[in-house]
């Protein structure tokens, strides 16, 4: 039997207005008081098996309450719900919010409720704002928990799914709700903004965790999936959650906008983690411009993306792609980290991001990005292409005022190697006036996960490995020649490792074109590829042209001419800037490209040469000089060459 008070009758703006400790309030029907159905001012108080907004047969045949459930003070220890249906309350059909819980209410949980939606939580039956607001320095408190009796079906709702906002609203955990579905997890039953919003400050808030069962499904919503929003938003975690597929984690359910927002100055955001149990599942939101994650604006720093499969099946072995980018780092958005040292490609803390609509990453006028140890354009086995449409990796400069410099794709361990391979576009593409300083090290851009050519030729390859246009200069691919850079968190990577595996691509393996200087390419394995290894602009080999006067892609830095490789010495000459000091590298392969000129699989040994007046200059190394041997020339200011024409050595 259930009782059921309404404020039409009793002419008061509050239904039930708890003031003393430990009152348990269940099995009533309460509806049409302005201000709230429930005012709680005390604590450890228990809310069961109420219909809270709705008639009694939990439609809305009645007018519903101001808020729904107000938890208000210093209070403590109060449960709304439980984690049996008998529990159960259903807190719909509101006018406010479903719940509210504000000014230092904290340690108070709320579980196995549907908030937002009818009484079997098939259809939605919405509080006209959020579904559950914490704010006004409420912390610590629980929405949700690990077992499925436990979990809010928060749906339907006008407004946020759940909103964390304001400063002190801190520690509070969102964990094992089904946020914008229906009870099954199958069907839309979207929020009409955000799924989870943590905003104006609110900080070091979990929504889901790495217990079993702590993760929630967050789908179906208006907006995105999790925003995190504003200045002092600072520390906030997203683990272990489905956001945008259904709870089978392989049908799509997206959000409207983006899976995982972070921006307005929100800093230090975790999204993921070091383990399995931390990994987001991230795809499948809907529209153009819906990203995976988006990373936006000036003082959103600091945040970490780890072990997330970003594009694909809670499986990562299919694709459920974004609408947009799988992350999207823009506007100012500084040292940012995508994945980590990963001990094998497609494991935590590297994440796959792959069948995405546009570019696996993008980094658009944000610096000091370090992306490493993640899978790009193959499913988590490293193996089988599951395409991004676009490039793999892109950095741009998109606004023409913030820097799109000093950022790292890589890095100097085989932990740190990026395996950016299967995409529709180019590996790694960087363009623009303002994309300086940027590192591309230690990758394989274009074979598989184990070095082979599965991704290439006889797979799924990108289109060229790298392409480096609009301006964009100071690029180091591979070794460096100790260019200055300007900020210190893109540093030079000088060791062998940093060499990249730039192979099996469908055209070239490095294209530069004519408005990009500076870009230098040492020591990497470029081999295998549809095209030149290296081509500066127009496409083709650039011939040598007598002390190398013109302007244009690397100045069209003329490339050297070998002499002779027999016996352990190489020997040649080259032609260039007269009373200069150029680097030469020397490469073998085992058989010269169709041009003529050759790519370097493995690179043998380099030394110096300083041109006469008449701009020439001899150099001999001693290495291996069998197979199909090639050679580079980089100036002082880091312009690299061409490949030189193939010389056929002998032992």
């Amino acid at each position: 039997m259930q009782l059921r008070i309404s404020g039409s009758r009793s002419g008061l703006d509050i239904g039930c207005d708890i003031k003393t400790n430990g009152t348990i309030v269940q099995a009533m029907v309460i509806n049409r008081f302005s201000k709230a159905g429930i005012r709680i001012q005390s604590s450890n108080h228990t809310v069961r098996n109420c219909y809270i907004g709705t008639d009694s047969s939990g439609g809305n045949s009645v007018s519903g309450n101001g808020t729904g459930i107000l938890i208000t003070g210093s209070v403590s220890g109060n449960t709304l719900g439980g984690t049996t249906s008998a529990q159960r309350n259903l807190i719909s059909h509101n006018s406010g919010d479903g719940i509210l819980i504000q000014s230092g209410a904290s340690g108070n949980t709320v579980s196995g409720n549907y908030i937002g939606t009818n009484a079997a939580g098939t259809a939605p039956n919405g509080n006209l704002s959020h579904g559950i607001l914490i704010t006004s320095g409420a912390p610590s408190n629980t929405i949700g928990g690990t077992s499925s009796g436990a979990r809010n079906i928060i749906s339907g709702n006008g407004g946020q799914g759940v909103e964390i906002a304001g400063s002190g609203s801190t520690g509070n955990l969102v964990r094992g709700n089904y946020i914008g579905t229906d009870v099954a997890g199958g069907a839309a039953l979207g929020n009409g903004a955000n799924g989870v919003a943590v905003t104006g400050g609110a900080a070091s808030n979990t929504i889901g965790g790495t217990a079993s069962g702590a993760g929630n499904l967050i789908s179906g919503n208006a907006g995105s999936g999790v925003l995190i929003f504003g200045s002092g938003t600072n520390g906030n975690q997203v683990q272990g959650n489905l956001i945008g597929t259904a709870a089978n984690g392989t049908s799509a359910l997206g959000n409207s906008d983006n899976g995982v927002g972070i921006s307005a100055g929100a800093q230090n955001t975790t999204v993921g983690g070091t383990t399995s149990a931390a990994r987001n599942v991230i795809s499948a939101q809907l529209g153009s411009g819906s990203d995976g994650i988006e990373i936006n604006g000036t003082g959103t720093n600091g945040s970490v993306v780890q072990g997330n499969y970003i594009g694909t099946d809670v499986n990562g072995s299919a694709a459920l792609g974004n609408g947009g980018y799988g992350i999207q780092i823009v506007s100012g958005a500084q040292s940012t980290t995508i994945g980590g040292s990963a001990a094998s490609p497609g494991t935590p803390p590297g994440n796959v991001i792959s069948g995405n609509s546009i570019d696996g990453i993008r980094v658009g006028s944000a610096s000091c990005t370090t992306v490493k140890g993640n899978t790009v354009g193959l499913a988590s086995n490293g193996m089988t292409g599951l395409p991004n449409m676009g490039n793999g990796v892109t950095v741009s400069d998109i606004d023409g005022t913030n820097s799109a410099g000093n950022n790292m794709i890589g890095g100097s361990s085989s932990l740190d190697r990026n395996v950016i391979s299967g995409n529709s576009g180019d590996g790694v593409s960087i363009t623009g006036a303002l994309a300086t300083n940027n590192v591309v090290a230690g990758n394989y851009i274009g074979p598989d996960s184990t070095g082979s050519f599965a991704a290439g030729p006889t797979g799924v390859p990108n289109t060229n490995g790298m392409s480096i246009g609009g301006g964009a200069s100071l690029t180091q691919i591979g070794s460096s020649l100790t260019p200055t850079f300007t900020l210190s968190c893109a540093p030079t990577c000088t060791v062998a490792s940093c060499g990249n595996t730039i192979s099996g691509n469908s055209g070239i393996g490095i294209k530069i074109d004519d408005t990009s200087t500076r870009n230098t390419i040492r020591k990497n394995s470029i081999d295998n590829n549809g095209g030149l290894g290296i081509d500066l602009g127009p496409a083709g080999v650039t011939a040598n042209d007598p002390q190398d006067p013109d302007p244009g892609a690397n100045n069209r830095q003329n490339f050297p001419v070998i002499a002779s490789a027999t016996g352990g010495t190489i020997m040649g000459m080259l032609n260039s800037t007269p009373s200069a000091m150029f680097t030469i590298d020397v490469y073998t392969s085992p058989a010269a490209d169709s041009s003529g000129n050759g790519e370097g699989r493995t690179y043998l040994a380099g030394t110096t040469c300083t041109t006469n007046g008449s701009g020439n200059c001899s150099w001999s190394v001693t290495a291996a000089s069998s197979g199909s041997i090639t050679a580079t020339a980089t100036d002082a200011n880091g312009n690299t060459s061409e490949f030189s024409a193939a010389f056929a050595g002998s032992p």
